[in-house]
């Protein structure tokens, strides 16, 4: 009998979350109202991946920090768990109903005067930042992952990391017969950096899939 390989799968990221650092009350209480009440829950960048971020933060004490897609805040916190002293993230969400969490969690975690919102289209903001920074987080619209990029990069440090969630897309990326606009945008991201000599990267299997680069 063959076996049910995403039962397994989700076995294993359960058993990974366990064995884990436990999710805070304050992120669990985000991750509960956001999954009670905001559209598209699963955007969210949950408990394992969450670690992760605030993992590489902290290793990185980033000064500066771009995020693309905000959501509902998770992502942005734990980012901020890990910058620098006198860190400041920029985030970048065009929802501006999902920004009433965020705005909220922001204020419950100490970090308002932290961050600078922008409700707006990301790749207008992003002509409008000036560089550097030392880490980005790309989890915005996967069509336009390749113009991301083409932004993002220059405004990205010498050693700074950059990040990009859904990395796997489900696993469409690896299925050619898949030719919508969001898999070929985050297939044709992957691509893009995988060639960049400037990168060093590593695509991990976390959640949806993770890139992890850096700008040599």
């Amino acid at each position: 009998m063959k076996e049910n390989t995403s039962l397994i799968h989700f076995g294993l990221e359960a058993y990974a979350e366990s064995m884990s650092r436990d999710q805070d009350p304050l992120l669990y209480q985000l991750y509960r109202e956001t999954n009670l009440k905001a559209l598209r829950p699963r955007m969210l960048s949950g408990h394992l991946q969450g670690l992760f971020l605030e993992f590489i933060s902290k290793l990185k004490a980033p000064k500066r920090i771009l995020e693309i897609g905000t959501y509902t805040g998770y992502g942005t916190i734990c980012l901020s768990r890990g910058m620098a002293p006198r860190g400041h993230i920029h985030t970048i969400e065009k929802d501006p109903i999902v920004l009433e969490y965020a705005e909220t969690y922001f204020k419950k975690e100490g970090i308002k005067e932290k961050v600078t919102i922008y409700n707006e289209d990301a790749l207008e903001v992003l002509n409008k930042l000036n560089p550097f920074f030392d880490l980005i987080f790309i989890d915005g619209d996967k069509s336009q992952y390749p113009q991301y990029l083409e932004k993002v990069i220059p405004l990205l440090e010498e050693k700074g990391l950059l990040l990009m969630d859904n990395a796997l897309w489900e696993g469409k990326v690896a299925d050619m017969q898949h030719q919508d606009t969001y898999t070929c945008g985050v297939r044709q991201a992957n691509l893009m950096i995988k060639e960049n000599n400037a990168m060093f990267n590593l695509l991990l299997p976390v959640r949806d899939g993770l890139m992890v680069a850096q700008k040599l």
